[in-house]
């Protein structure tokens, strides 16, 4: 072989090499955009619905959430970025409990943003981890390690700790049961429902799953803002008429479903572990911020 195809042929492999060895940085970008994404949501939501001129509507601002949501990734299945898949019959009683843990963890969550501190609903928030052991050792009788338990400490501590340094100490009972109420139905659908969610998004795609459980969770939201007057009483809201505060109304409301999008994003490209790690940095940057 000649000097000229030897020196065209030795770089290439040196080159790949290089390629295969630099780090896949999608775990770091996914995380990164799922901490961005909360904190945002998390900070925005509790401006829109007690700060001036609040949106104070909880259960119908999450039902604006599942619309927006819902818009926007049918916008991305008309683009020809992904594909509809309906839901299999088998897993339709799954998928029903599912959208009503979804519904009232989302309704419960946003009625305690409007009444307490984010610093108090990130703590209480903070208690997930534990309520999920605990039920996993009442209703399953299952043992973990003590490395497990032991993690717990950190997990819990984190944000209770971080809420110290804050002044903001709004309490309101209603709003504290209100969030436990949304942790409790938070931990139910880990621990009874995790593998019924992995099989229905390998099954459906993530799109069809994320799409399906926002109108799914819309025809609870829906109901249960007429039911308690939320849907009545925003005629009476003093920026009904303003079509420019609705636009940032629908536009925090899609923060929702993009947090989702980034959950999902996370368990593709990362661990549960990884997750856990990145909701304790949510928590803590979220009562900082605020």
């Amino acid at each position: 072989m000649s000097a000229v195809c030897k020196g065209g042929a030795v770089p290439d492999g040196p080159i790949k090499a290089r390629k295969s060895a630099m780090p896949d940085d999608k775990p770091s970008q996914a995380i990164t955009f799922l901490i961005m994404v909360a904190v945002s949501r998390t900070l925005c939501t509790k401006w829109l619905l007690s700060g001036d001129d609040a949106f104070a509507y909880p259960v119908l601002y999450s039902a604006i959430s599942c619309v927006t949501s819902s818009l926007a990734i049918l916008l991305f299945v008309m683009l020809g970025e992904a594909q509809i898949k309906f839901i299999k019959r088998e897993h339709l009683s799954s998928f029903a409990l599912i959208a009503s843990l979804t519904a009232v963890d989302m309704g419960a969550t946003n009625i305690a943003v409007e009444s307490i501190s984010v610093a108090l609903q990130q703590t209480i928030k903070a208690s997930l981890p534990v309520m999920v052991v605990l039920l996993e050792l009442c209703l399953q009788q299952k043992w973990h390690g003590t490395m497990v338990y032991m993690s717990l400490i950190p997990l819990t501590a984190g944000p209770v700790i971080a809420a110290f340094g804050t002044d903001v100490v709004d309490f309101s009972l209603s709003g504290s049961i209100w969030m436990v109420i949304a942790v409790a139905a938070a931990a139910v659908k880990s621990v009874k429902l995790y593998q019924a969610i992995q099989v229905m998004r390998k099954d459906m795609g993530m799109v069809s799953f994320l799409l399906w459980l926002e109108l799914s969770t819309l025809v609870i939201l829906g109901p249960w803002s007429v039911i308690n007057g939320e849907f009545w009483s925003v005629r009476d809201y003093s920026l009904v008429d303003d079509y420019g505060h609705w636009a940032v109304i629908c536009a925090v409301s899609l923060l929702g479903g993009l947090r989702a999008f980034a959950t999902t994003m996370v368990l593709r490209y990362a661990d549960p572990i990884s997750l856990a790690s990145a909701n304790v940095l949510i928590q803590m940057s979220t009562v900082v911020l605020s």
